[in-house]
This record gives C-alpha cells, sequence and structure tokens, in this order.
C-alpha cells in the first residue's frame, strides 16, 4: 500500500516545483517499515485517502514523463493504484538505473544512494519518497549534463501545443526530425513499430546484460520492501532486477535464503519470482 506520494518537476536543469503528501492505507505500519522510512501509524492517521492523494499527484505531474529510479517498480504501484479508483491514463516513464548504466558502466551497483554518493548530490534519507524524489531530481539533472558533455546530445525545446499527449509529441517529433526514439516504455515501443519510426528499447540491451537466473536455482537476499501481494517481499539484484518473493512480507532488513520458481522477462523488463528455501 502507498503510504507516501512525492515528486518534483525539473526544466532546464533546475528544480521547480516540489509535490508531496502522505497516504492512509487504513492498516498498521509494520514496525520495520517504521525503523526503515520514520513514517509510523501517528504519521498517516490523518492523512488524505488514496482517492484524494493520487489525483492531486496526476494533476501535479500532469503529461508530463515520469521519471524514477528503477522505474518499473514505481510504475507498478501507480498503475495499480489507478486501477484500483478506476482512473484510465497511459504514462512515459524514463529510468534513472538504465540512464546510470550506461553513463556508468564501470559501476558495479547503481542503487539511488550509490549514484547520489558518486555524483556529489549530498546526503538524503534514504527509502523516504519526499527525499528520494529530491534527490533524484538532481541526479537526473547531474545524467542530463553528462550525456550533453559526453554524448554530444542536444537538447531541443521544440514543443507541438496542439498534441497534448506525451508520447504523440514525440512520435511527432521524430517523424518531423527523422529521428529515432531511445525508450524503455513498451507502449511506446510498440507505437513506434507500428508507425515505423525507428525505436530502441534500453531495457531489450539491459536485460541482455543483466544476472542470468533459471528456476530452482537458490539465492541469497535482502528484503527490502513489502510485496503488491498478501505476504510478498521484495529484494533486488545489483543490476536493478526486482525480485518478488513470497512468504517474506515479515523479513524487510533480513537476509534469506530463496529459491527461484520463476522468470518473467519482456521488453518492459524482468521480474524474478521466488519463495523462501524450506
Amino acid at each position: 500500500e502507498m503510504k507516501e506520494i512525492a515528486a518534483v518537476k525539473v526544466r532546464n536543469g533546475e528544480v521547480l516545483e516540489e509535490f508531496q503528501t502522505y497516504v492512509n492505507p487504513h492498516k498498521p505500519i509494520p514496525a520495520n517499515i517504521t525503523e526503515l522510512t520514520g513514517i509510523s501509524d501517528e504519521t498517516v492517521k490523518d492523512a488524505p485517502e488514496l482517492s484524494e492523494a493520487l489525483p492531486k499527484f496526476l494533476e501535479f505531474a500532469g503529461d508530463l514523463p515520469l521519471v524514477a529510479h528503477n522505474a518499473g517498480f514505481d510504475m507498478a504501484f501507480i498503475n495499480r493504484a489507478c486501477e484500483r479508483l478506476g482512473i484510465e491514463r497511459e504514462f512515459t516513464s524514463i529510468d534513472t538505473v538504465e540512464m546510470c548504466k550506461i553513463l556508468f558502466p564501470d559501476m558495479k551497483r547503481h542503487k539511488l544512494d550509490v549514484m547520489a554518493k558518486k555524483l556529489k548530490v549530498g546526503p538524503f534519507d534514504h527509502h523516504r519518497a519526499s527525499e528520494d524524489a529530491a534527490v533524484l531530481g538532481r541526479i537526473f539533472i547531474k545524467l542530463l549534463e553528462k550525456m550533453q558533455e559526453e554524448m554530444q546530445i542536444e537538447i531541443s525545446e521544440d514543443d507541438y501545443p496542439d498534441i497534448a499527449d506525451a508520447d504523440a509529441k514525440l512520435i511527432k517529433f521524430a517523424l518531423d526530425h527523422h529521428a529515432m526514439i531511445v525508450t524503455t516504455d513498451y507502449n511506446l515501443n510498440k507505437v513506434c513499430s507500428v508507425q515505423s519510426i525507428p525505436v530502441f528499447n534500453v531495457n531489450d540491451l539491459s536485460n541482455a546484460l543483466k544476472i542470468s537466473v533459471a528456476a530452482g536455482e537458490e539465492l541469497v537476499l535482502t528484503i527490502v520492501k513489502e510485496g503488491k501481494e498478501l505476504n510478498q517481499g521484495v529484494a533486488y539484484f545489483d543490476d536493478g532486477t526486482m525480485i518478488v518473493v513470497d512468504g517474506a512480507r515479515s523479513l524487510i532488513g533480513q537476509q534469506v535464503s530463496a529459491v527461484v520458481t520463476s522468470v518473467l522477462q519482456t521488453s518492459a523488463g524482468r521480474m524474478v519470482f521466488a519463495k523462501l528455501k524450506e
């Protein structure tokens, strides 16, 4: 369940606006979550309902692309919340984990705290949405600067005010400039393919380079978050791959042994499913 939503708006290398709200989950927050995030039952007791908090966030975001570190995980929460509230919305997302892998290929780990230290964007209280959003905004600015300096990328201010949808703007721009679209968005990838627009899905390259695992393989993992379903815990490989571990919801912050049950891999990303080793 969502307990906090936070974001910042970035334009021309500057953070312009900030958004933050707690969300009342209407159930007790486990002690280990409070220890990890600082969010307690007292923190959220007077917080708005999800039905109020999420629309406010969506209004703040507008049709802008959503930037996240390991975007697949965050977008899964947002899409699930929209589905619960009957909100039909398609999003364009940018995954800074994939950007970091391209710009810093010699680094073995690209976690948020690791990149914050590498890019010297200041200390922050990790695992809090407000802090994570603020530091990710600064990281994203640094990544864009590095891309411009090292990859000779020109940032265009061209806009199409008569087109509301962000993906449609990108497609129009690509057609006008005979450009290739580089994306991590599976839906945008499909639209480009249908319209014969050159497209490169970064996830395809990332998946080819990720740690290979198969059903039956044993793993040693650290559970860092609750999963979406009852009794699930979530862990990550160093390459950002999410592992959903059945039976590990109460083991956040602990190291566990698990056995891989299945691997789901598409152009939208990869997820590994596992269960605790008996």
